[in-house]
């Protein structure tokens, strides 16, 4: 395989909201009627969200 690699979570998983991470710095995004997004600047939190992502990684099923 390339240089990616995908996988699915179930659709129980299925949201309009997105986390995006880069160093110190995430982004909490919502697609909806008013769409919102909020950057905050902690490192820990980046950190824990690329933990979560990790869990999530794990659980998934390789496509």
């Amino acid at each position: 395989m390339g240089l990616r690699e995908a996988r699915i979570m179930p659709i129980m998983f299925g949201s309009h909201m997105g986390i995006w991470t880069c160093r110190d710095r995430s982004i909490i995004w919502l697609i909806a009627e008013d769409p919102i997004a909020i950057m905050i600047r902690n490192r820990e939190i980046s950190d824990e969200f690329r933990n979560f992502f990790n869990v999530l990684w794990e659980h998934a099923d390789k496509k």
